[in-house]
């Protein structure tokens, strides 16, 4: 009877545990593989970053700032492509955070390090900013995680692949500029961008709102006029594509301040008027 009773306790702590799993979160998508293309996608994303990293080691800031571009190119895509093609998971969208961490986190970071952070007025606070940065990446990733925002029209926060597009196109406008080259801006500049890197990261950690370009869809009629404007851009973008980017991405990371003067103040005229009113 001892026996049987153990058999039957073992058969059921087997059944508990087949139904813990069961009921994990991806645990499905885990015994029916993974969905290839999206996470291709997310692949290409993360090796840009890793070839980064390694290339502003190797002092090719240029080429390490676009492969930090076309990163963000792909992670733009990679949820856009998995819900069109059905093909989200958790497992994706954890991959996506990871990948975003380091080609969005750590290689801007170690980019605008090797760059001019270590050659600012003191370089220990040069390493100290650049993590900063790092860390304000992880925490803005982090309670996107847990407090996503896919079915609102803004974030909350700098977008971490928006910070880095600021960073990288900063790095090489300054290139294109010649500015490292001068010898009266040799201690300037690397100061400057110190100050330019710590803005971003308090930005992405903010709670300012950023426009999070969810209602525009690419695959549905659209006006003539919007093909003609999104040809004049491409076309104006392509005559003077370091400026122009560097432009865009920093006129993007502004706007966030921008609209949160602008809603302050429409919601201080409310106010005046309901005050008013009563």
């Amino acid at each position: 009877m001892q026996k049987d009773a153990n058999v039957l306790e073992n058969n059921r702590i087997l059944r508990h545990m087949r139904s813990m799993r069961a009921a994990r979160p991806g645990s499905e998508g885990m015994r029916k593989g993974f969905y290839l293309f999206p996470n291709l996608l997310t692949s290409a994303a993360l090796l840009l970053g890793f070839y980064a990293i390694t290339s502003s080691f190797a002092g090719y800031f240029t080429k390490a700032a676009w492969a930090v571009f076309i990163a963000a190119f792909f992670d733009g895509i990679d949820g856009r492509v998995a819900r069109l093609t059905n093909s989200t998971s958790a497992f994706g969208a954890q991959y996506d955070s990871l990948s975003d961490l380091v080609s969005f986190g750590i290689a801007p970071a170690i980019i605008i390090l090797n760059f001019a952070l270590a050659h600012c007025f003191r370089p220990r606070i040069g390493w100290t900013i650049a993590f900063l940065y790092l860390v304000c990446g992880a925490l803005r990733l982090a309670r996107y995680n847990i407090r996503p925002t896919s079915h609102k029209r803004y974030f909350e926060g700098l977008p971490v692949p928006g910070a880095a597009g600021a960073l990288a196109f900063t790095v090489i406008f300054t290139r294109q500029m010649g500015f490292v080259h001068e010898p009266e801006l040799i201690s300037t500049i690397p100061n400057l961008l110190l100050l330019v890197t710590l803005v971003l990261a308090l930005m992405m950690v903010s709670t300012l709102p950023y426009y999070g370009f969810k209602d525009v869809n690419l695959f549905k009629r659209h006006k003539f006029s919007t093909l003609l404007l999104f040809v004049f851009v491409l076309v104006v973008i392509f005559q003077e594509p370091e400026f122009m980017l560097f432009l865009i991405f920093n006129a993007y990371a502004a706007s966030g301040p921008i609209l949160w003067f602008l809603k302050r103040g429409r919601d201080a005229e409310e106010t005046g008027s309901a005050g008013s009113g009563a």
